[in-house]
């Protein structure tokens, strides 16, 4: 899914742009559970005080404190939503 310049809300309940819906499965995903953003060269992902924690290569990040991320980094959000970084943002 490509990550808009803006950046974009992860979680499992919908937002007005309906970024967050295709999470609505992962009962372990909070309804709003981290931010991932583009910032020049890397993208940084801020977990937002989520119940299950977000991961950055298999390390949980502290919660409300952006954690920069490469691409080619592993991100996981609680236990079952894994993906890597690819690329930079999508503009339009």
């Amino acid at each position: 899914m490509p990550v808009p310049a803006a950046g974009i809300d992860l979680g499992r309940e919908a937002g007005p742009d309906d970024v967050r819906a295709f999470l609505s499965g992962h009962d372990n995903v909070s309804r709003l559970h981290a931010h991932l953003a583009w910032c020049a060269t890397h993208f940084t992902v801020t977990d937002l005080g989520s119940t299950n924690g977000t991961f950055v290569d298999g390390r949980r990040i502290d919660p409300h404190r952006p954690e920069t991320v490469h691409p080619g980094q592993r991100v996981r959000l609680a236990a079952d939503v894994d993906f890597e970084l690819v690329g930079g943002p999508t503009c339009s």
